[in-house]
């Protein structure tokens, strides 16, 4: 085998072997690729559930602020406080409306039920005829009415009442709705008083009205003077109180007509107000009560909602304090990774305010060092030669009421 074959197998291995390590190295490549994405996975997934984490810190971290700041008890009680300030508040306010009524309602209901006699005759069987029908005015002797009444009250009530009935002859010109000429009216039974104690009042009440001597009476006036006019007989059941008198059931018969029917007049199921007694002692006192509870209550609710429009959002108002601070004086603060940097330890000014601290960096010419010292509290020093100024900058300092 001469120089040039050999020369060739050397260049073939040589190629041979740079194939297999560049298979190698690209099969190597592709498993680093997949060991890159499933790195980029597990941190992305490790990234998301620190951030859940620190959002979870924070809201907890806030709640126990709340929960640790001096005034939070204080606030509970005047919230307990100022709830039952308001149910007591609107308990009054109930019995002084309760009190403050003085009527309420009753319900009044009237019949007047009534059969006409009649006088003797070879036509009619019955000696009275019920009601409803048209009678003859020669014929009627008499007329049966039975009144009965009652008033039905919301509460137990005492009062004094009396009752009667009365008759009206009424004579009028003889048009329709003709004018008024004559009036008699008269009493048909005495006055009865009663009392009432309770929530009914009942009054029954019959008699017999004389029909025929009225028709008489009617009927003269008319011929007297020449009239054309009709009378009518006007049968009423009369009630009295405190109130003033009323009437209550009416019957109304014509008696100068040669036949007439007779039309009533009743209540049914009239509602009606009436004044009751009440307590002025009562209704006074809790008028008072209500306005000074009422008084209370608003002054209540007014400090509650003014603690909460101070303290909503505390903790943002740290960090924004925070974040303006550090942009505002970024060129003369520097920030501090280690504590331990401080020089002076043991000599340690204090100052109130931000301000303060950039005062005294002014005057000694040097930067302001700045460590967050946890989530809540953040220090910033100027150091001197012989000495540390320093101002804490805490979150708990923006829940005071």
């Amino acid at each position: 085998m001469d120089n040039n074959e050999n020369i060739e197998l050397l260049d073939f291995d040589e190629n041979t072997h740079q194939m297999e390590i560049n298979a190698e190295n690209l099969g190597s490549s592709s498993e680093n690729s997949d060991s890159i994405l499933e790195n980029y996975a597990i941190n992305t997934n490790i990234s998301t559930v620190e951030e859940n984490k620190t959002v979870i810190e924070k809201i907890k971290r806030k709640k126990e602020l709340i929960r640790s700041n001096p005034n939070f008890g204080e606030i509970i009680k005047q919230i307990v406080s100022c709830a039952l300030v308001i149910i007591c508040f609107g308990t009054s306010l109930m019995f002084y409306n309760k009190n403050k009524v003085d009527s309420a309602e009753y319900i009044e209901n009237s019949t007047a039920e009534y059969q006409v006699c009649l006088k003797e005759n070879k036509y009619y069987k019955e000696k009275c005829l019920n009601e409803g029908i048209e009678y003859i005015t020669s014929l009627t002797d008499k007329i049966r009415v039975d009144f009965s009444y009652s008033e039905v009250y919301q509460e137990a009530m005492q009062k004094k009442y009396s009752y009667y009935v009365k008759s009206s002859i009424v004579i009028k010109t003889s048009e329709e709705n003709g004018k008024e000429l004559y009036k008699n009216t008269k009493k048909l039974t005495k006055n009865k008083s009663e009392e009432m104690n309770g929530n009914v009042l009942t009054i029954a009440e019959s008699l017999e009205v004389p029909f025929q001597e009225n028709s008489e009476y009617a009927q003269k006036y008319i011929n007297d003077y020449s009239l054309l006019g009709k009378g009518n007989l006007i049968v009423s059941l009369m009630v009295k109180d405190q109130d003033g008198e009323k009437e209550v059931s009416s019957l109304s018969i014509p008696i100068t007509q040669l036949t007439y029917s007779i039309t009533k007049t009743e209540l049914n199921n009239s509602i009606n107000q009436y004044k009751i007694k009440s307590n002025n002692f009562k209704k006074i006192l809790f008028l008072i009560l209500t306005i000074v509870l009422g008084l209370l209550s608003a002054y209540r609710i007014f400090k509650i909602v003014l603690f909460i429009i101070k303290n909503r959002d505390y903790g943002s108002k740290y960090e924004r304090e925070l974040k303006r601070i550090l942009d505002t004086y970024d060129r003369v603060i520097v920030t501090l990774t280690d504590e331990n940097a401080i020089v002076n330890k043991d000599d340690v000014y204090t100052v109130q305010t931000f301000l303060e601290l950039l005062d005294v960096r002014d005057t000694v010419d040097k930067p302001i060092l700045y460590h967050k010292k946890s989530e809540t509290e953040t220090e910033f020093y100027v150091q001197d030669e012989d000495k540390t100024y320093m101002f804490l900058m805490k979150e708990a300092d923006f829940t005071s009421i």
